[in-house]
């Protein structure tokens, strides 16, 4: 298979062109859209509405990210339009008049002889390099764009929607039995960290608890804080950045360099897990990752996502025979074994306890939700005694491994799905689908 251009041929991006009909063109980027200018017409965040005549469009995962009513914004177009996200990848598709939201959106025009529903398939079928926070845009402008006759367009358009609607009725299936998992899940941490869970075993283990003084003593805090303890007595509370030994820390910015020293991608994050495969050679040697080397035990999130849902996800760091470090787009935290397990700590932070606060937090830029340093430290933490803190991670291990393996078997259906949905758009932009 032919890359179609030969510098990235090993990342595989962009669409392969080399079997399309003959009596197709292959089109340059220039040749198919038009690049709208947004001069004086973004509209930052913070001044998006709840509701309104118009929507604003960004480079978010949601569609609409907010509204607006002020008419001297609003982005009026003789035909549908494509908007990119430059840093999220993300491509709508918009039939009505909108407002483009912050910076960092691209909205392109289909120039004439080009059906608008038929590039937008084709743009999504497109295989582009994930750079993080960095800016897409030139990717995509080097790409190809293979086009058939305008007739020919619109019988692969009618094709694919037709197929593309069965297989997303069967997705939307999967992904309500996902939602479902996800609350019984939160569910389980919440009457957990509560504790609730561990209620009974209190009772029967007076001798192995401590006082709430004695807490308090031990995480070297003077006053106690009840705001995330729900009535619980038995507990005390206090800040991340009382339970931590070091951090929270920010990884570095590294360009690639073939052989250069690891650093993980932000694709390590993985549900509440890093995958320490998830990397690439960076443009530096050991002496210059040794602060940011990863070690068992650590706990890595991301600083920034396009969804709020997202930001602020994170994980332990397995056992790793090798050294990596990880990258700017990560904050690593190392929790005091003293003062809380990090096991006890990851399940904590995947609670509504702490998602509720950074949500609250997270701020966004170009579409962007980001939190900081002092964000995380200020998160609020309930601190029960470290063997109860054992049994409520032994106990949730177990609730939760059924849930896992659930999770897991859905991800696995529609991980099949999307490789169908790839398959179908592949032989629709090769010509196959309608041959």
């Amino acid at each position: 298979m032919s890359s179609i251009n030969a510098d990235v041929a090993d990342d595989d991006w962009g669409m392969n062109i080399a079997s399309i009909p003959a009596h197709w063109s292959c089109l340059d980027f220039d040749a198919v859209f038009e690049n709208v200018p947004l001069t004086g017409l973004k509209i930052p965040q913070k001044e998006y509405e709840q509701s309104g005549r118009y929507p604003v469009i960004d480079q978010g995962s949601e569609l609409v990210g907010g509204y607006t009513n002020d008419a001297d914004r609003i982005l009026s177009l003789p035909r549908p339009a494509i908007v990119f996200g430059d840093h999220t990848k993300c491509f709508k598709y918009l039939s009505t008049p909108f407002a483009p939201g912050a910076d960092g959106i691209k909205v392109l025009l289909p120039k004439e002889g080009i059906l608008e529903k038929y590039v937008y398939h084709l743009c999504k079928s497109l295989r582009l390099p994930d750079r993080g926070y960095s800016r897409h845009f030139s990717f995509l402008k080097k790409c190809k764009f293979p086009v058939p006759p305008i007739d020919e367009q619109k019988d692969i358009v009618a094709m694919i929607e037709s197929l593309l609607s069965e297989l997303d009725s069967g997705i939307e299936s999967l992904k309500t039995a996902r939602e479902q998992l996800k609350v019984y899940r939160q569910a389980v941490l919440k009457h957990a960290f509560e504790g609730k869970l561990t209620a009974q075993w209190r009772a029967e283990n007076k001798d192995k608890l401590e006082s709430p003084e004695q807490l308090l003593a031990r995480i070297q805090q003077k006053e106690p804080v009840r705001d995330c303890l729900s009535g619980n007595t038995a507990w005390s509370s206090c800040s991340v950045q009382e339970v931590l030994a070091s951090g929270p820390t920010n990884g570095r910015s590294v360009k690639d360099r073939p052989n250069g020293f690891p650093v993980l991608r932000l694709t390590a994050l993985k549900s509440g897990k890093i995958d320490l495969a998830e990397r690439k050679s960076g443009d530096w040697d050991r002496s210059q990752a040794e602060p940011y080397l990863v070690k068992e035990g650590d706990f890595l999130l991301s600083r920034g996502n396009g969804s709020k849902h997202l930001v602020g996800r994170g994980g332990l760091v397995p056992k790793n025979t090798d050294e990596v470090a990880f990258p700017d787009t990560i904050v690593r935290l190392r929790v005091d074994s003293t003062r809380m397990l990090s096991e006890f700590f990851s399940l904590l932070w995947d609670s509504r306890f702490i998602r509720d606060q950074i949500e609250q937090s997270a701020r966004t830029t170009a579409g962007i939700y980001k939190i900081n340093q002092g964000h995380i430290k200020s998160f609020r933490v309930p601190v029960p005694s470290l063997s109860e803190q054992k049994v409520i991670v032994n106990s949730l291990e177990e609730k939760l491994t059924l849930t896992d393996r659930q999770e897991n078997e859905i991800g696995a259906a529609l991980l099949k799905a999307e490789l169908l949905r790839q398959s179908i758009l592949s032989l629709a932009f090769s010509g196959r689908l309608t041959s």
